[in-house]
């Protein structure tokens, strides 16, 4: 369930937050900037006014400056990076173990359906501390800035933020959820009759949420009766998710109202009668947690 942009605002203070500890006697790190072609120069520019307009930089008079970067994406747009490396060499590292990838490939053996969510900015989703926001400022030609969020670069982030998503999810830790940073598997086991589903983890989520704040997101629709013959056979309470077979066979799964959660089953869509539409249209307007 995600939003297809930020909101504009910060994320609220939560249990973590990113702290740049230097080693006893440094000094501020400070570099000039880096020459950029025209249409780097451009897309900084955008960038300058795009992360200010969602509270997650603010103009700085910090001692501190690193220099701006662009790296390639994929799909051949430009990244724009800080080159924090001076920095880096004189913060303190944090030790907290990263996941090995052959550990967590071997933690979900036995199952056969995998459920994956990929955050959406997630390192901007941790507060950067007090104490180190002055830290993280950047120099442009458009003026000196500083971060009030985590961001890519910082020698400890890949730590905060595995710790931050430990603490989250450690219920579901190996049990049907293996975390590498951002990236969130789950696992339904093959003898287990439980049906894993996202919705664990939004509401793992949901105790981090300011409660002084509105819920402004979508409300999900009604989910739609199956039906046979064009007589109701079972009422749908939810659409848990769907997949596509070897076959090309469209699934959904299921789960009835009136029935043990455990009896939740894949239903083919071909087998939906005319209840087909409906709940595609519902798996494609689920509601939208801000």
């Amino acid at each position: 369930i995600l939003l297809d942009d930020l909101p504009n605002e910060l994320p609220p203070y939560r249990t973590h937050q990113h702290e740049i500890v230097e080693e006893p006697g440094s000094k501020p790190t400070f570099r000039a900037p880096y020459r950029l072609s025209p249409t780097k120069l451009a897309d900084m520019k955008k960038q300058i006014e795009y992360l200010p307009a969602k509270g997650l930089i603010r103009p700085s008079t910090s001692p501190y400056g690193a220099p701006v970067l662009f790296t390639l994406k994929p799909d051949g747009s430009l990244r724009m990076c800080i080159d924090y490396r001076v920095l880096n060499k004189q913060t303190i590292k944090n030790k907290y173990p990263i996941p090995r990838i052959d550990d967590l490939l071997d933690q979900r053996r036995g199952a056969t359906v995998f459920s994956k969510l990929d955050l959406r900015s997630g390192y901007w989703h941790i507060r950067m501390a007090d104490n180190s926001i002055h830290k993280t400022a950047f120099r442009t030609r458009y003026g000196s800035y500083e971060y009030l969020v985590m961001l890519f670069g910082l020698t400890n982030a890949p730590a905060t933020f595995q710790a931050k998503i430990n603490h989250i999810l450690r219920p579901l830790l190996d049990e049907c959820v293996v975390v590498y940073l951002d990236d969130i598997s789950s696992y339904p086991r093959a003898n287990s009759p439980r049906q894993i589903h996202n919705a664990f983890h939004v509401q793992l989520l949901k105790p981090y949420r300011d409660p002084n704040t509105v819920f402004t997101g979508r409300q999900p629709p009604p989910p739609p009766p199956v039906l046979v013959h064009d007589e109701p056979e079972y009422e749908v309470e939810s659409v848990l998710a769907h997949r596509r077979r070897r076959n090309g066979t469209v699934e959904v799964l299921i789960r009835w109202k009136g029935y043990d959660p455990s009896e939740g089953n894949w239903v083919p869509n071909s087998e939906m009668g005319n209840g087909h539409h409906p709940h595609r249209e519902y798996l494609h307007n689920p509601a939208v947690i801000p």
